[in-house]
């Protein structure tokens, strides 16, 4: 199961698809593998971490600090 990177940055929660099956479609389209989540950094890493592997089920989620 390929990995999706969240990590906090400038006050939001962000999601790296480097290495994964979509890397290339997702840096053709935004230019990055890099993109924004809806949750700012407030939100507990747990919780954007459960919801992004229910939108996404074929990845595991990890939590980088």
């Amino acid at each position: 199961m390929p990995d999706l990177v969240i990590y906090r940055s400038n006050g939001q929660w962000m999601s790296d698809c480097l290495g994964t099956p979509q890397e290339a479609e997702v840096k053709a389209l935004f230019g990055t593998t890099i993109l924004p989540t809806p949750w700012t950094d407030q939100t507990p890493g747990n919780t954007v971490a459960k919801e992004l592997a229910r939108l996404n089920p074929g990845y595991n989620i990890v939590i980088m600090s």
